[in-house]
């Protein structure tokens, strides 16, 4: 109210006088306020007093001056506001950044001035304001910035590139896979594991297509997006070329992974080439009993090598009775076998190891499968997913 009292007098000499002092001499409060009544009050001729505030160290003064600013719509305010995109607080140029994308195309210019030759973290800060102002010119700058022989600028336009939208970040952020570093790989894979799923269409089509580089970073990142990546990363395994299946595979290691990924693993024993069979057994040890869902139905897959690395497997884990357990539960007719193998795969660890001591005829008869309406066990590793199309 005191300030709504001080912006309508009609003495506003008087007014600007008194505010004038005060901003240079009184507490934060009393400087907000008299800040933004001279503001009111005097329009485009408060700018001398604002462009004083620049200097304060204070970061809170700072950011009242730059508010005040923004409230100022020319030209010279739009050069001060891009000088805020260095200031040291984060807060503060963050405000920057907000006011300049009101200001438009009048700001493009300078701001494309300031990506092409500020330091690295101010180009950063530049770069993201200029995809609000305009999204082309920082497409295109941030392209430039990957072909940099510096790293740190090929990683200031990375980070700038996780603002932008997916379609037209991700591509650039592929083409990172290529970088001579292996810390700037890592760092595009994780700006497009933060983008989610729109990122898989592109990161799907990079695998199938891509120079070898290009083909493990897509692999791995399709891994790391989880669950919606599944049917990208089956197809690698079963239609992609030798290299890529061994990408696949090494992908699925990773122990955060869900747990129907290690269906996948046991698909995988059904390669053409022992290196990569014994890599997916390799991979299966690293999940241990998590993979008992899958490895239970693949041991009696008629794909003779699926059925012999599954088996292998279960006698790692459970031990080698296990083997011999097999050997005469397959000998019931296959509706009676299934139904064991879902019994097999619902009980707890402990009590499996318990069972397959006993002889098939005598397990058989006391496994009980799950009731039809509890949760279905997963299916077997052949229909664990769809096939994937051209565009998964």
């Amino acid at each position: 109210k005191a300030a709504d009292a001080l912006t309508g007098r009609g003495d506003r000499e008087k007014v600007v006088e008194a505010l004038r002092d005060e901003v240079t001499k009184g507490n934060r409060n009393r400087i907000y306020w008299g800040i933004r009544v001279l503001s009111h009050v005097l329009g485009e001729r408060a700018l001398p007093i604002l462009k004083s505030l620049i200097s304060w160290k204070d970061d809170d003064l700072r950011y009242l001056g730059i508010v005040a600013l923004g409230k100022l719509r020319t030209s010279e305010v739009a050069q001060l506001l891009v000088g805020y995109l260095s200031d040291p607080s984060q807060v503060v140029r963050e405000k920057a950044v907000d006011l300049l994308a009101q200001h438009g195309e009048h700001v493009r210019v300078p701001l494309l001035e300031l990506a092409n030759t500020g330091q690295p973290e101010t180009r950063f800060w530049a770069l993201k304001a200029l995809q609000r102002v305009a999204p082309e010119e920082f497409v295109n700058r941030c392209r430039a910035l990957l072909v940099q022989q510096v790293a740190e600028l090929r990683y200031i336009a990375i980070r700038a590139l996780a603002l932008a939208p997916p379609a037209e970040a991700v591509p650039l952020l592929i083409s990172c896979f290529s970088d001579s570093l292996w810390v700037v790989r890592k760092f595009a894979s994780d700006s497009i594991v933060r983008m989610g799923e729109p990122a898989i269409p592109t990161l799907y089509r990079a695998m199938v297509d891509g120079a070898e580089d290009v083909q493990y970073w897509s692999i791995s990142t399709l891994a790391r997006l989880g669950r919606p990546a599944l049917a990208g990363l089956r197809e690698a395994l079963v239609g992609g070329e030798r290299t890529a299946r061994g990408f696949a595979i090494a992908s699925l290691g990773d122990v955060d992974l869900p747990q129907e990924a290690l269906g996948l693993l046991v698909e995988a024993f059904s390669d053409e080439h022992w290196p990569l069979r014994r890599q997916a057994a390799d991979t299966v040890r690293v999940h241990g009993v998590r993979a008992l869902p899958y490895l239970l139905p693949g041991s009696f897959e008629k794909d003779e090598n699926r059925s012999f690395w599954s088996r292998k497997m279960l006698s790692e884990i459970l031990g080698p009775e296990f083997t011999t357990f097999a050997t005469g539960l397959e000998k019931f007719p296959e509706a009676v076998l299934r139904r064991s193998v879902k019994a097999l795969a619902a009980l707890p660890l402990d009590e499996l190891k318990r069972v397959i001591q006993l002889e098939p005829e005598l397990a058989v008869s006391r496994l009980k499968a799950p009731a039809a309406d509890a949760e279905e066990a997963p299916a077997t590793p052949g229909s664990l997913l769809p096939q994937v199309s051209d565009d998964p």
